[in-house]
């Protein structure tokens, strides 16, 4: 009894000990597939964050009919490109409908338009998808989002017809730029308009589309905070330029070169405490 005592002891830790080893091969696997997996996976993609699209008002125009207001808010730190095609679509098609495909870091507003006719009771929705994630926004008259209220009038730019250039030249930009008048005390007394302060307009350049990186002027002037009232507001570009009152000629003008030839679309913003904006075609050639 003895002697079978110990054999079975012994098969027994047998058993234990080839246990123990297979875990530990297979620990070892999933270790190493593991850390190839993260290997193959781009460090950066690991953290993207999402994009929101959002609908951000309608606009009345004189004749009566309407813009549709698009915006988004990138949460990463950085631009993000999304190409057009089924991660940035707008629907009913055509599905272009002159939305970015360059997506600036924090919540911009106005990034583009849809004009409707007066009578217009349908929908837009505009779709991106990034990180995983899919976000739309939809745009309507049925929802009471009208700009038309609350904020004084904008300084205006206006840019010249779309341009070609060389991939070895920099194409000039100079922006019109114009003061916003005085603002007007609101007629309704529920309705608080944000006073403007007059003093200074700010021009921010930034690519919009297109296939390789734009750099303005010298490249050294990057675009900054203006930390509005509640001290979050974003850059509204990439390269930033200041203009004092009363606004200079030249008040937003810089230049331009490209890394690759294409099809770009410049977008120009003035900005006090409200802001327009404007988009400038450019076309490279090699």
């Amino acid at each position: 009894m003895l002697k079978r005592r110990v054999h079975i002891e012994h098969k027994f830790e047998y058993r234990t000990t080839a246990c123990a080893h297979r875990r530990r091969v297979f620990d070892g696997l999933a270790a190493a597939l593991t850390s190839a997996f993260l290997a193959a996976v781009p460090l950066l993609a690991q953290f993207e964050k999402t994009i929101s699209t959002t609908y951000d008002g309608w606009r009345r125009l004189s004749d009566g009919s309407y813009d549709l207001v698009f915006g988004y808010m990138n949460r990463n730190s950085s631009v993000v490109e999304v190409p057009l095609g089924a991660a940035n679509t707008v629907d009913p098609a055509p599905a272009d409908r002159g939305q970015p495909t360059t997506f600036l870091p924090g919540r911009q507003r106005d990034a583009f338009h849809i004009h409707v006719p007066k009578d217009f009771s349908g929908k837009f929705v505009w779709t991106v998808t990034y990180a995983g994630a899919t976000q739309t926004a939809t745009g309507s008259l049925d929802q009471n989002y009208s700009l038309d209220v609350g904020d004084p009038e904008p300084p205006t730019v206006t840019v010249a017809s779309d341009t070609t250039v060389r991939l070895s030249e920099a194409v000039p930009l100079s922006p019109i730029v114009k003061a916003p008048p005085p603002p007007q005390v609101p007629t309704d007394s529920q309705i608080v308009a944000r006073q403007s302060r007059s003093s200074r307009i700010t021009v921010w350049w930034s690519k919009f589309r297109g296939p390789g990186t734009v750099t303005f002027g010298d490249g050294a002037n990057p675009a900054a905070s203006e930390g509005g009232p509640t001290g979050r507001e974003f850059p509204m570009g990439t390269y930033r330029l200041t203009c004092a009152a009363p606004l200079p000629a030249d008040c937003g003008a810089t230049t331009a070169r490209f890394s690759a030839p294409g099809t770009y679309w410049l977008r120009v913003v003035a900005a006090e405490r409200s802001a327009s904006n404007a988009i400038v075609k450019v076309t490279v050639e090699p």
